[in-house]
Protein backbone atom coordinates (compact mmCIF):
# COMPACT_ATOMS: atom_id res chain seq x y z
CA UNK A 1 0.00 0.00 0.00
CA UNK A 2 1.09 3.44 -0.27
CA UNK A 3 1.01 6.31 2.14
CA UNK A 4 -1.02 9.63 1.81
CA UNK A 5 -0.11 13.17 3.31
CA UNK A 6 -4.16 14.52 3.31
CA UNK A 7 -3.34 17.27 5.57
CA UNK A 8 -1.44 18.80 8.67
CA UNK A 9 -2.51 16.60 10.87
CA UNK A 10 -3.65 13.26 8.88
CA UNK A 11 -1.26 11.32 7.04
CA UNK A 12 -2.44 7.71 6.27
CA UNK A 13 -0.02 4.76 6.72
CA UNK A 14 -0.30 2.34 3.77
CA UNK A 15 0.56 -0.40 6.31
CA UNK A 16 -2.41 -0.16 8.19
CA UNK A 17 -4.73 -0.59 5.07
CA UNK A 18 -2.64 -3.66 4.12
CA UNK A 19 -4.49 -6.47 5.18
CA UNK A 20 -8.23 -4.90 4.16
CA UNK A 21 -7.23 -2.76 1.42
CA UNK A 22 -8.27 1.13 0.93
CA UNK A 23 -11.74 1.59 0.17
CA UNK A 24 -12.73 5.90 1.05
CA UNK A 25 -16.01 7.55 0.62
CA UNK A 26 -15.61 11.11 -0.27
CA UNK A 27 -18.90 13.33 0.10
CA UNK A 28 -19.99 17.38 -0.05
CA UNK A 29 -21.25 19.09 -1.71
CA UNK A 30 -20.67 20.47 -5.30
CA UNK A 31 -17.19 22.97 -5.09
CA UNK A 32 -16.13 22.36 -1.67
CA UNK A 33 -12.73 20.09 -2.42
CA UNK A 34 -14.39 17.03 -3.37
CA UNK A 35 -11.68 15.94 -6.55
CA UNK A 36 -9.09 17.64 -4.96
CA UNK A 37 -9.03 15.86 -1.92
CA UNK A 38 -9.19 12.28 -3.99
CA UNK A 39 -6.21 13.58 -6.45
CA UNK A 40 -4.07 13.44 -3.56
CA UNK A 41 -4.91 9.64 -3.45
CA UNK A 42 -4.66 9.28 -7.13
CA UNK A 43 -1.46 11.08 -6.56
CA UNK A 44 0.27 9.38 -4.24
CA UNK A 45 -0.76 5.85 -6.31
CA UNK A 46 1.03 6.72 -9.28
CA UNK A 47 3.47 8.22 -7.39
CA UNK A 48 4.15 4.73 -5.62
CA UNK A 49 3.80 2.56 -9.30
CA UNK A 50 0.25 2.01 -8.70
CA UNK A 51 -2.04 1.55 -11.40
CA UNK A 52 -4.98 4.24 -11.45
CA UNK A 53 -8.67 3.92 -13.11
CA UNK A 54 -10.48 7.07 -12.83
CA UNK A 55 -14.56 6.91 -14.09
CA UNK A 56 -16.24 10.51 -15.22
CA UNK A 57 -19.06 11.27 -16.85
CA UNK A 58 -17.46 14.72 -17.56
CA UNK A 59 -14.28 16.16 -18.64
CA UNK A 60 -11.88 16.65 -15.25
CA UNK A 61 -8.96 14.07 -14.83
CA UNK A 62 -7.22 14.80 -18.10
CA UNK A 63 -5.01 17.10 -16.47
CA UNK A 64 -3.17 14.24 -14.92
CA UNK A 65 -1.16 14.00 -17.96
CA UNK A 66 0.55 17.34 -17.09
CA UNK A 67 3.06 15.08 -15.01
CA UNK A 68 1.83 11.07 -15.26
CA UNK A 69 2.96 10.47 -18.87
CA UNK A 70 1.16 6.95 -18.38
CA UNK A 71 -2.04 8.55 -18.03
CA UNK A 72 -4.67 7.78 -20.92
CA UNK A 73 -7.74 9.09 -21.85
CA UNK A 74 -10.44 7.15 -23.27
CA UNK A 75 -13.17 9.89 -24.60
CA UNK A 76 -13.93 12.86 -24.01
CA UNK A 77 -12.64 16.36 -24.59
CA UNK A 78 -9.07 15.44 -24.44
CA UNK A 79 -9.17 11.99 -25.59
CA UNK A 80 -6.05 9.57 -26.09
CA UNK A 81 -8.16 6.59 -28.21
CA UNK A 82 -11.93 6.52 -29.21
CA UNK A 83 -14.16 5.03 -27.35
CA UNK A 84 -17.60 3.38 -28.61
CA UNK A 85 -20.34 1.65 -26.98
CA UNK A 86 -19.20 -1.54 -28.50
CA UNK A 87 -18.50 -4.58 -26.03
CA UNK A 88 -15.10 -4.89 -27.67
CA UNK A 89 -13.71 -1.65 -26.64
CA UNK A 90 -14.12 -2.00 -22.87
CA UNK A 91 -12.07 -4.81 -23.48
CA UNK A 92 -9.38 -3.85 -25.40
CA UNK A 93 -9.19 -0.96 -22.26
CA UNK A 94 -8.40 -3.51 -19.71
CA UNK A 95 -6.04 -5.46 -22.11
CA UNK A 96 -4.31 -2.26 -22.51
CA UNK A 97 -4.10 -1.67 -18.51
CA UNK A 98 -2.92 -5.29 -18.72
CA UNK A 99 -0.08 -4.84 -21.10
CA UNK A 100 1.33 -1.87 -20.41
CA UNK A 101 0.62 -1.33 -16.95
CA UNK A 102 -0.80 1.99 -18.09
CA UNK A 103 -3.20 4.31 -16.08
CA UNK A 104 -6.79 5.01 -17.76
CA UNK A 105 -9.48 7.43 -17.39
CA UNK A 106 -12.28 6.53 -19.09
CA UNK A 107 -14.84 9.55 -20.09
CA UNK A 108 -18.34 8.52 -20.85
CA UNK A 109 -19.22 12.27 -22.08
CA UNK A 110 -19.00 10.76 -25.80
CA UNK A 111 -22.20 8.15 -25.78
CA UNK A 112 -25.23 10.26 -25.54
CA UNK A 113 -27.44 8.08 -23.92
CA UNK A 114 -27.52 7.71 -20.29
CA UNK A 115 -28.76 4.07 -20.20
CA UNK A 116 -25.86 3.10 -22.70
CA UNK A 117 -23.33 5.32 -20.56
CA UNK A 118 -24.35 2.47 -17.80
CA UNK A 119 -24.10 -0.14 -19.59
CA UNK A 120 -20.48 0.68 -20.66
CA UNK A 121 -19.57 1.31 -17.42
CA UNK A 122 -20.62 -1.90 -16.27
CA UNK A 123 -19.01 -4.14 -18.23
CA UNK A 124 -15.90 -2.06 -18.34
CA UNK A 125 -15.97 -3.17 -14.32
CA UNK A 126 -17.26 -6.31 -15.30
CA UNK A 127 -14.22 -7.16 -17.35
CA UNK A 128 -11.61 -5.48 -15.24
CA UNK A 129 -13.09 -7.82 -12.46
CA UNK A 130 -12.33 -10.86 -14.43
CA UNK A 131 -9.36 -9.72 -15.52
CA UNK A 132 -7.75 -9.01 -12.21
CA UNK A 133 -8.34 -12.02 -11.33
CA UNK A 134 -5.61 -13.15 -13.00
CA UNK A 135 -3.50 -9.99 -12.85
CA UNK A 136 -3.70 -9.00 -9.25
CA UNK A 137 -1.63 -5.78 -8.94
CA UNK A 138 -2.54 -2.74 -7.09
CA UNK A 139 -4.56 -0.90 -8.55
CA UNK A 140 -6.61 2.24 -7.44
CA UNK A 141 -10.29 2.66 -8.83
CA UNK A 142 -12.12 6.15 -9.08
CA UNK A 143 -15.85 6.34 -9.15
CA UNK A 144 -16.98 9.99 -9.74
CA UNK A 145 -20.60 11.06 -9.86
CA UNK A 146 -21.04 7.66 -7.90
CA UNK A 147 -24.68 8.02 -7.29
CA UNK A 148 -25.22 7.57 -11.09
CA UNK A 149 -23.45 3.89 -11.03
CA UNK A 150 -24.82 3.15 -8.07
CA UNK A 151 -28.18 4.47 -6.96
CA UNK A 152 -29.83 4.29 -4.15
CA UNK A 153 -32.94 3.97 -5.97
CA UNK A 154 -32.27 1.74 -8.91
CA UNK A 155 -33.90 0.65 -12.21
CA UNK A 156 -33.68 -2.22 -14.59
CA UNK A 157 -31.15 -0.67 -16.65
CA UNK A 158 -29.01 0.61 -13.38
CA UNK A 159 -28.63 -3.07 -11.52
CA UNK A 160 -26.17 -4.30 -13.87
CA UNK A 161 -23.44 -1.05 -13.39
CA UNK A 162 -24.54 -0.86 -9.46
CA UNK A 163 -24.35 -4.56 -8.82
CA UNK A 164 -20.35 -4.67 -10.00
CA UNK A 165 -19.43 -1.39 -8.19
CA UNK A 166 -20.99 -3.18 -4.98
CA UNK A 167 -18.81 -6.58 -5.79
CA UNK A 168 -15.41 -4.52 -6.54
CA UNK A 169 -16.09 -2.95 -3.21
CA UNK A 170 -16.65 -6.17 -1.49
CA UNK A 171 -13.95 -8.33 -3.21
CA UNK A 172 -11.86 -6.01 -5.06
CA UNK A 173 -8.92 -6.07 -2.25
CA UNK A 174 -8.80 -9.74 -2.65
CA UNK A 175 -7.83 -8.81 -6.41
CA UNK A 176 -5.82 -5.61 -5.81
CA UNK A 177 -8.55 -2.79 -6.70
CA UNK A 178 -8.54 -0.44 -4.16
CA UNK A 179 -11.57 1.79 -4.64
CA UNK A 180 -12.62 5.62 -3.90
CA UNK A 181 -16.05 6.61 -4.46
CA UNK A 182 -17.20 10.40 -5.05
CA UNK A 183 -20.55 11.74 -4.57
CA UNK A 184 -21.81 15.08 -3.97
CA UNK A 185 -25.39 13.47 -3.58
CA UNK A 186 -25.74 10.27 0.12
CA UNK A 187 -28.78 9.95 -0.52
CA UNK A 188 -28.94 8.51 -3.88
CA UNK A 189 -25.42 6.24 -3.62
CA UNK A 190 -26.42 3.00 -2.92
CA UNK A 191 -25.68 2.52 0.69
CA UNK A 192 -23.89 -1.17 -0.31
CA UNK A 193 -20.75 -0.08 -1.66
CA UNK A 194 -20.40 2.79 0.61
CA UNK A 195 -20.93 1.13 3.56
CA UNK A 196 -17.76 -0.87 2.97
CA UNK A 197 -15.88 2.10 3.34
CA UNK A 198 -13.38 2.14 5.93
CA UNK A 199 -12.18 5.38 5.24
CA UNK A 200 -15.05 8.25 5.11
CA UNK A 201 -14.20 12.37 4.35
CA UNK A 202 -17.37 14.47 4.65
CA UNK A 203 -16.97 17.83 3.51
CA UNK A 204 -19.74 20.59 3.81
CA UNK A 205 -23.56 20.20 2.96
CA UNK A 206 -26.74 22.55 2.95
CA UNK A 207 -29.67 20.67 2.05
CA UNK A 208 -31.96 18.98 4.41
CA UNK A 209 -32.35 16.30 1.75
CA UNK A 210 -28.52 15.45 1.68
CA UNK A 211 -28.66 16.32 5.87
CA UNK A 212 -31.54 13.95 5.87
CA UNK A 213 -31.01 10.93 8.70
CA UNK A 214 -33.12 8.98 7.15
CA UNK A 215 -31.22 8.63 3.75
CA UNK A 216 -28.77 11.27 3.88
CA UNK A 217 -25.67 12.19 5.48
CA UNK A 218 -26.81 11.60 9.24
CA UNK A 219 -28.15 8.51 8.54
CA UNK A 220 -24.49 7.31 7.49
CA UNK A 221 -23.33 8.75 10.48
CA UNK A 222 -25.70 7.52 12.51
CA UNK A 223 -25.43 3.61 10.89
CA UNK A 224 -21.41 3.64 11.57
CA UNK A 225 -22.03 4.86 14.56
CA UNK A 226 -19.37 8.43 13.79
CA UNK A 227 -19.95 11.51 16.45
CA UNK A 228 -20.52 14.54 13.79
CA UNK A 229 -23.36 16.58 13.92
CA UNK A 230 -25.64 18.12 11.37
CA UNK A 231 -24.85 21.46 12.54
CA UNK A 232 -21.13 20.62 12.42
CA UNK A 233 -21.23 19.29 8.71
CA UNK A 234 -23.31 22.68 7.62
CA UNK A 235 -20.18 24.99 8.83
CA UNK A 236 -17.40 23.32 7.58
CA UNK A 237 -15.49 25.92 4.77
CA UNK A 238 -13.88 24.67 1.39
CA UNK A 239 -11.29 22.38 1.83
CA UNK A 240 -12.62 21.64 5.38
CA UNK A 241 -13.28 17.94 5.99
CA UNK A 242 -14.28 15.69 8.72
CA UNK A 243 -12.25 12.54 8.57
CA UNK A 244 -13.71 9.02 10.13
CA UNK A 245 -10.18 6.51 10.11
CA UNK A 246 -10.64 3.56 12.13
CA UNK A 247 -13.40 4.39 14.29
CA UNK A 248 -11.83 8.33 14.62
CA UNK A 249 -12.78 11.25 13.90
CA UNK A 250 -10.70 14.46 12.84
CA UNK A 251 -11.48 17.56 10.76
CA UNK A 252 -8.68 18.20 8.68
CA UNK A 253 -8.19 21.47 5.78
CA UNK A 254 -6.74 19.14 2.81
CA UNK A 255 -3.63 20.00 1.12
CA UNK A 256 -3.47 20.96 -2.26
CA UNK A 257 -2.90 18.60 -5.57
CA UNK A 258 0.08 18.83 -7.81
CA UNK A 259 -1.93 18.30 -11.11
CA UNK A 260 -3.73 21.16 -12.52
CA UNK A 261 -7.89 20.71 -11.25
CA UNK A 262 -9.49 20.27 -14.69
CA UNK A 263 -12.91 21.75 -14.08
CA UNK A 264 -10.30 25.23 -13.33
CA UNK A 265 -7.17 24.57 -15.70
CA UNK A 266 -8.86 26.04 -18.54
CA UNK A 267 -5.28 24.60 -20.29
CA UNK A 268 -2.37 22.45 -19.62
CA UNK A 269 0.62 20.67 -21.57
CA UNK A 270 0.29 17.06 -21.31
CA UNK A 271 3.30 15.40 -21.08
CA UNK A 272 4.25 12.65 -24.12
CA UNK A 273 2.90 9.55 -23.78
CA UNK A 274 5.57 6.98 -21.46
CA UNK A 275 7.28 4.69 -24.02
CA UNK A 276 6.56 1.44 -22.43
CA UNK A 277 2.73 2.69 -23.13
CA UNK A 278 3.42 3.92 -26.72
CA UNK A 279 3.23 0.52 -29.00
CA UNK A 280 0.24 -0.68 -27.14
CA UNK A 281 -1.44 2.25 -27.18
CA UNK A 282 -1.45 2.83 -30.83
CA UNK A 283 -2.26 -0.58 -31.10
CA UNK A 284 -5.69 -0.35 -28.81
CA UNK A 285 -6.19 3.28 -30.90
CA UNK A 286 -6.23 1.71 -33.76
CA UNK A 287 -8.35 -0.90 -33.62
CA UNK A 288 -10.85 0.88 -31.71
CA UNK A 289 -11.02 3.65 -34.58
CA UNK A 290 -11.95 0.86 -36.71
CA UNK A 291 -14.92 0.14 -34.48
CA UNK A 292 -16.00 3.74 -34.69
CA UNK A 293 -15.94 3.48 -38.31
CA UNK A 294 -17.84 0.29 -37.96
CA UNK A 295 -20.36 1.91 -35.49
CA UNK A 296 -21.23 4.77 -37.85
CA UNK A 297 -21.54 2.47 -40.88
CA UNK A 298 -23.87 0.47 -39.28
CA UNK A 299 -26.10 3.37 -38.26
CA UNK A 300 -25.72 5.12 -41.07
CA UNK A 301 -27.48 1.79 -42.85
CA UNK A 302 -29.83 1.41 -39.79
CA UNK A 303 -31.15 5.29 -41.15
CA UNK A 304 -31.29 4.30 -44.58
CA UNK A 305 -33.31 1.59 -44.01
CA UNK A 306 -35.60 3.65 -41.56
CA UNK A 307 -36.43 6.03 -44.56
CA UNK A 308 -37.26 3.26 -46.97
CA UNK A 309 -39.69 1.35 -44.47
CA UNK A 310 -41.27 5.57 -43.81
CA UNK A 311 -41.50 5.61 -47.51
CA UNK A 312 -43.37 2.24 -48.09
CA UNK A 313 -45.65 3.33 -45.07
CA UNK A 314 -46.88 6.46 -46.86
CA UNK A 315 -47.70 4.55 -50.42
CA UNK A 316 -49.44 2.12 -48.45
CA UNK A 317 -51.48 4.73 -46.73
CA UNK A 318 -51.44 6.57 -50.16
CA UNK A 319 -53.01 3.09 -51.52
CA UNK A 320 -55.47 2.57 -48.49
CA UNK A 321 -57.19 5.79 -49.57
CA UNK A 322 -57.66 5.21 -52.92
CA UNK A 323 -59.06 2.18 -52.39
CA UNK A 324 -61.69 4.06 -49.52
CA UNK A 325 -62.26 6.76 -52.68
CA UNK A 326 -62.94 4.28 -54.91
CA UNK A 327 -65.67 2.12 -52.60
CA UNK A 328 -67.20 5.31 -52.06
CA UNK A 329 -68.27 6.50 -55.33
CA UNK A 330 -68.84 2.00 -56.45
CA UNK A 331 -66.33 2.21 -58.77
CA UNK A 332 -65.75 -1.14 -57.27
CA UNK A 333 -68.29 -3.78 -56.43
CA UNK A 334 -69.14 -3.45 -52.73
CA UNK A 335 -68.73 -6.93 -51.93
CA UNK A 336 -65.70 -7.02 -52.89
CA UNK A 337 -63.08 -6.17 -49.48
CA UNK A 338 -60.35 -4.50 -49.80
CA UNK A 339 -57.33 -7.00 -48.38
CA UNK A 340 -54.61 -4.85 -46.03
CA UNK A 341 -51.92 -4.69 -47.79
CA UNK A 342 -48.44 -5.88 -46.55
CA UNK A 343 -45.38 -4.27 -47.11
CA UNK A 344 -41.96 -6.19 -46.37
CA UNK A 345 -40.04 -4.02 -44.08
CA UNK A 346 -36.44 -4.94 -44.02
CA UNK A 347 -35.27 -5.21 -40.00
CA UNK A 348 -31.36 -4.72 -39.88
CA UNK A 349 -29.47 -6.97 -37.93
CA UNK A 350 -26.82 -4.85 -36.01
CA UNK A 351 -24.94 -7.91 -35.07
CA UNK A 352 -23.94 -10.27 -36.97
CA UNK A 353 -24.54 -10.83 -40.32
CA UNK A 354 -27.10 -10.42 -42.74
CA UNK A 355 -30.87 -9.10 -42.92
CA UNK A 356 -34.24 -10.28 -42.52
CA UNK A 357 -37.13 -9.35 -44.39
CA UNK A 358 -40.57 -9.59 -42.70
CA UNK A 359 -44.16 -8.51 -43.23
CA UNK A 360 -45.81 -5.91 -40.88
CA UNK A 361 -49.28 -3.58 -40.77
CA UNK A 362 -48.15 -1.19 -41.33
CA UNK A 363 -50.42 1.60 -39.20
CA UNK A 364 -47.67 1.04 -36.61
CA UNK A 365 -43.85 0.72 -36.77
CA UNK A 366 -42.63 -2.97 -35.67
CA UNK A 367 -40.85 -1.62 -32.95
CA UNK A 368 -44.38 0.24 -31.00
CA UNK A 369 -46.09 -3.44 -31.31
CA UNK A 370 -43.11 -5.45 -29.43
CA UNK A 371 -42.38 -2.89 -26.89
CA UNK A 372 -42.53 -4.97 -23.50
CA UNK A 373 -43.83 -1.87 -21.31
CA UNK A 374 -47.63 -0.89 -21.03
CA UNK A 375 -48.86 2.07 -22.82
CA UNK A 376 -46.60 1.94 -25.95
CA UNK A 377 -49.62 2.17 -28.05
CA UNK A 378 -50.96 5.31 -26.29
CA UNK A 379 -47.80 7.11 -26.20
CA UNK A 380 -47.12 6.56 -29.95
CA UNK A 381 -50.57 7.42 -30.79
CA UNK A 382 -50.64 10.73 -29.02
CA UNK A 383 -46.99 11.75 -30.27
CA UNK A 384 -48.12 11.08 -33.95
CA UNK A 385 -51.94 12.85 -33.55
CA UNK A 386 -50.03 16.04 -31.90
CA UNK A 387 -46.53 15.89 -34.15
CA UNK A 388 -44.22 18.81 -31.96
CA UNK A 389 -42.54 18.84 -28.82
CA UNK A 390 -44.12 17.80 -26.05
CA UNK A 391 -43.35 17.94 -22.15
CA UNK A 392 -43.49 14.09 -20.52
CA UNK A 393 -46.08 15.80 -17.87
CA UNK A 394 -48.66 16.42 -21.06
CA UNK A 395 -48.14 12.54 -22.43
CA UNK A 396 -48.40 11.07 -18.78
CA UNK A 397 -51.81 13.49 -18.45
CA UNK A 398 -53.11 12.48 -22.23
CA UNK A 399 -52.20 8.72 -21.91
CA UNK A 400 -52.83 8.09 -17.73
CA UNK A 401 -49.06 6.56 -17.30
CA UNK A 402 -47.39 6.93 -14.49
CA UNK A 403 -44.15 9.22 -15.06
CA UNK A 404 -41.94 6.17 -14.19
CA UNK A 405 -43.87 3.65 -17.07
CA UNK A 406 -43.75 6.74 -19.36
CA UNK A 407 -40.10 6.99 -19.07
CA UNK A 408 -39.19 3.06 -19.98
CA UNK A 409 -41.73 3.52 -23.02
CA UNK A 410 -39.75 6.51 -24.08
CA UNK A 411 -36.39 5.21 -23.60
CA UNK A 412 -37.02 2.39 -25.44
CA UNK A 413 -38.46 4.69 -28.06
CA UNK A 414 -35.40 6.17 -28.45
CA UNK A 415 -33.38 3.43 -28.61
CA UNK A 416 -34.96 2.19 -31.33
CA UNK A 417 -35.05 5.32 -33.46
CA UNK A 418 -38.71 6.72 -33.13
CA UNK A 419 -37.65 9.62 -31.29
CA UNK A 420 -36.19 12.90 -30.85
CA UNK A 421 -35.33 14.12 -27.25
CA UNK A 422 -34.21 16.97 -25.56
CA UNK A 423 -32.42 16.34 -21.98
CA UNK A 424 -32.48 18.95 -19.30
CA UNK A 425 -29.76 18.80 -16.58
CA UNK A 426 -31.00 19.65 -12.25
CA UNK A 427 -28.53 19.04 -9.50
CA UNK A 428 -26.01 17.42 -12.23
CA UNK A 429 -28.36 14.29 -13.35
CA UNK A 430 -29.97 14.45 -16.81
CA UNK A 431 -33.91 14.48 -17.38
CA UNK A 432 -36.01 14.32 -20.51
CA UNK A 433 -37.32 17.99 -21.14
CA UNK A 434 -39.26 17.37 -24.64
CA UNK A 435 -40.05 14.46 -27.08
CA UNK A 436 -40.86 14.25 -30.18
CA UNK A 437 -41.62 12.05 -32.93
CA UNK A 438 -38.70 12.03 -36.02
Amino acid sequence: MFDVQVSENLRLDGEDFKDEGLRVGILAMSGVGKSNLAALFVEAALDAGWQVVIIEPISEWHTLKSMYPQVVVAGGEFKDVELTPDPEAVKLLVDLLESSRASLVLNVSDIEDEVEQKRVVASFLWHLYLRWQRVRRPLLLVLEEADVWAPQQWTKEDRPCMTRVALLAKHGRKLGINLILISQRPSDIHKSPLSQCNVLFFGKFKSPQDLSPRHGVMFLAKKLEIPITEAEISSLDKGEFYAWVKSQVVKIRAFWRKTPHGGETPSFKPLPVAKEVEKPLKEVSERLRELVAKRKRELSEVERLRRENEALRKQVAELEEKIKVLKAVKEVPLEVKAKPVEVPIKVPVVSGSGRNSRSVIPELPPAVTRCPHTGAFEVYEFLRERRSWLRPGEIALATGLSMQKLRKVLMYFRRKGLVRMRFTSRSGKLYIKEVSLK
